[in-house]
């Protein structure tokens, strides 16, 4: 899917936890939720679903975050596409969003560890595609 240009654009993150060993009903095996909706979330309903697929602003992700700065705005593959894949630790990647679109982010001796692991990843991920990436020969 190709993105289309405008301030209103969205763009969809895919997030499931490639590590979650929890059988679930079939009923909660996805669920669609948008930034502009964060206030109205039933939290720990949303975190019953093994897969989340969020609706986000993509300016307010390359503002916010260097790492979807990269990936949207750069030559990723991604920068084109209307849906970002992404396979973390449910819950954390959840708090990493909400904190990017200006909601307060709690830290706790139970959530420091996996918040500081997200943030790690995200820079280990965006300069290991960096790197790998074709080189480009200049004239």
């Amino acid at each position: 899917m190709a993105s289309s240009s405008g301030d209103d654009e969205f763009v969809v993150l895919v997030c499931s936890d490639p590590n979650n060993q929890i059988e679930t009903d079939i009923s909660n095996e996805e669920i669609v939720i948008s930034t502009t909706d964060f206030s109205t979330w039933d939290y720990p309903s949303t975190l019953s679903f093994s897969t989340f697929k969020i609706q986000a602003h993509r300016n307010r992700l390359i503002e916010e975050s260097s790492y979807f700065r990269g990936l949207l705005s750069g030559s990723f593959s991604e920068s084109c596409l209307d849906y970002i894949s992404i396979q973390w630790q449910l819950e954390t990647f959840l708090n990493v969003v909400r904190c990017i679109f200006g909601f307060r982010l709690d830290i706790t001796s139970k959530n420091f560890i996996p918040l500081f692991q997200v943030n790690i990843w995200l820079l280990q991920t965006f300069l290991l595609a960096f790197f790998l990436m074709p080189q480009i020969k200049m004239g």
